[in-house]
């Protein structure tokens, strides 16, 4: 029996070398890569689709790379960060950080090929059983990913033989430990950033609905109009369009200024909210399909709306349809490279509870500022109209973006 302190470093060690310098027990060496397991063995053979995809396959691999489907309770392979590499020697043991048996084990054959990658560990002396076992991760035709398991084994001690149906009842549970832990971190992976894009993109681009829209223009609306109107309020004199206007926060500023503002909104909620303020004048409308003549506007501004476009480039074209020659757009949106701690500053700046905020980043983050343009998107789609862009940047200490265009000449 082998007992071992997970928590003493130094008796780790120790028992790391001692079972280092020891030769596997069984005599059996890489027979659980066929289907016929040696005889005169107990014989376990598991299997479970854990995932689908390439993806799901890559996250399984590492997930034996790191031993994640050792991660069964009371059940820890010393070292922590033990190589899967052919010669490795490692402690399974099980117990707790105090005291635990300890299990020695030498990896006796790594197997990796394209849509394959297992491992073989044996028993070496001083654990409770004599044999061989692999693990497995596969991912078939169909595109499941499937874990294997297969294992001969005999008792080699006193208490190994003595525990007889018990033994071979907590083997079997383990093995289903491996299985449920090695699912369980295949389904742990982190978003597929395509996912996690088009979801992104499926928030943004659909109307607000009323209880959005009321609570956007409570709690966040005016935060984002301080931060917005100091970066065109130059622009935004004579006859205004507001694109994407929202509840009119913005609009009915500019038209305190003097500007007569006309504020559009693909939300039928947002624009309720501005009929109610009676600042601004208003319709319910897309950017891509402005209700409007050429050349009906003096400045055209457009605040955030820019990812809720489905598309974007279709979107300023129409905002510089509507422009007069001299006149100039101005584009305000979310930098979608800032990060956590710059839209948490303004998150501070908004109405929102304390409590609410740290939730609010995190949520932004992945849809909002997920959805947004980075400066070079940006930058592009308003140089591809041809038009000339007076300037594109990020907004220092904010998370934000603007853009200045110029209208077009008559006949460009």
């Amino acid at each position: 029996m082998t007992l071992v302190a997970p928590r003493d470093p130094r008796g780790v060690a120790r028992a790391l070398a001692a079972a280092s310098a020891t030769w596997p027990t069984c005599a059996e060496l890489g027979a659980t890569a066929h289907d016929v397991l040696p005889a005169r063995y107990h014989h376990v053979r598991a299997a479970a689709v854990i995932g689908r995809g390439a993806r799901d396959f890559d996250r399984a691999v590492e997930g034996l790379r790191t031993w994640r489907a050792h991660r069964v309770a009371g059940m820890t392979v010393l070292p922590a960060a033990a190589p899967v590499a052919a010669g490795a020697t490692v402690l399974v043991t099980v117990g707790t950080p105090w005291i635990s048996l300890a299990a020695p084990c030498r990896i006796v054959e790594v197997d990796e090929a394209p849509g394959r990658f297992g491992f073989a560990y044996a028993t070496l002396p001083g654990h409770p059983e004599r044999g061989e076992e692999r693990f497995e991760v596969t991912i078939d035709a169909s595109g499941d990913v499937v874990f294997s398991i297969r294992a001969f084994s005999t008792p080699a001690t006193w208490y190994a033989r003595a525990a007889g149906r018990f033994g071979t009842a907590a083997q079997q549970r383990a093995t289903r430990g491996y299985l449920r832990a090695l699912r369980a971190h295949v389904a742990s992976a982190p978003d597929d950033p395509r996912t996690s894009a088009r979801l992104a993109l499926a928030m943004c681009r659909r109307p607000f609905s009323a209880p959005e829209a009321l609570a956007f223009h409570a709690l966040i609306a005016p935060a984002l109009a301080d931060a917005v109107e100091p970066l065109v309020a130059h622009a935004a004199t004579g006859r205004v369009l507001d694109v994407g206007c929202g509840g009119g926060t913005l609009a009915a500023r500019l038209a305190a200024a003097g500007a007569q503002v006309v504020g559009i909104d693909p939300s039928s909620a947002q624009m309720s909210l501005v009929a109610r303020g009676r600042a601004v004048a208003g319709c319910r409308a897309a950017a891509e399909q402005l209700p409007f003549a050429d050349a009906a506007f003096d400045a055209v501004i457009a605040s955030c709306a820019w990812k809720h476009w489905d598309g974007p480039a279709r979107g300023v074209e129409e905002c510089l349809r509507v422009l007069r020659p001299g006149g100039r757009l101005a584009v305000v949106e979310l930098d979608g490279a800032c990060d956590a701690g710059t839209f948490a500053a303004f998150a501070s700046t908004t109405r929102l509870p304390a409590v609410l905020r740290g939730p609010y980043v995190a949520v932004t983050m992945r849809t909002a500022v997920a959805a947004a343009p980075d400066l070079a998107g940006f930058e592009g789609v308003l140089r591809a109209t041809g038009a000339e862009v007076l300037e594109a940047r990020r907004v220092e200490g904010l998370p934000l973006l603007v853009g200045v265009v110029a209208a077009r000449g008559p006949g460009d």
